[in-house]
């Protein structure tokens, strides 16, 4: 992903301050043997997310997609530039990205596969809140899946997976990351159909009445550019 896909600010552009932002982000990897030469995953891009706003990026496989998420949700260290958490640098300490991954979140598109078959879905929603060490946890857990539309949540606490549907699933995956302060979610998607790069929107409910309160990243490999490779 080169600095020719990065995308135009909206929250400048509506005179709102970004959440979160990219700024001449580079990323690259060391090639292998003596002869090879770095790989450039991501190469100077620059983005600002509003609040309630999605950002989807769009490309082909391998163009740097997820790296450029990766580096966002501090997975990886960019080669250059910075990654800014309401307007300060994010600081790659592990007490501070511990805080910064109660409000920055990674959500995979399979809830089959993101959910342990063996956990009712108490405990999926609830492991974040005991790994952050917050209280109130079955309040906190009941509240995450109400707002994604689960209600009354105590109906759904002691079912299994394999008793959901796959949309409910999917909000139960969801719920797992919505623990306040919850806002950003880079998110990747490869199931393809938007024909633009740095497509922008509000961020929608998932249905009318459920309160997400994010803004989200959603990474998605164009299927027009599979075709023509």
């Amino acid at each position: 992903m080169s600095a020719g896909s990065s995308s135009v600010s909206a929250a400048a552009a509506r005179g709102t301050a970004p959440v979160l932002s990219a700024v001449d982000v580079r990323v690259q990897f060391a090639g292998r043997g003596r002869r090879r030469a770095a790989a450039t995953a991501v190469d100077g891009v620059n983005l600002d997310i509003a609040p309630g706003e999605i950002l989807a990026l769009v490309g082909e496989s391998g163009c740097g997609k997820t790296t450029l998420a990766r580096t966002m949700l501090g997975l990886e260290r960019p080669t250059s530039g910075q990654v800014r958490f309401s307007g300060q640098p994010l600081s790659y300490r592990s007490g501070a990205l511990r805080g910064y991954r109660r409000s920055v979140q990674l959500v995979l598109q399979d809830p089959t596969g993101s959910l342990n078959p063996r956990h009712t879905v108490y405990e999926a929603v609830a492991e974040g809140v005991r790994i952050h060490k917050l209280d109130n946890e079955e309040a906190r857990v009941a509240d995450a899946l109400a707002r994604c539309g689960l209600r009354p949540p105590e109906r759904f606490f002691l079912r299994y997976p394999h008793e959901l549907s796959g949309g409910q699933r999917q909000r139960v995956v969801i719920a797992g990351h919505r623990r306040p302060p919850g806002r950003d979610v880079p998110r990747p998607d490869r199931r393809g159909g938007n024909p633009r790069a740095g497509v922008r929107r509000p961020a929608p409910p998932l249905h009318a009445g459920v309160d997400v309160g994010a803004a989200r990243v959603a990474d998605r490999t164009d299927r027009a550019h599979r075709r023509a490779a």
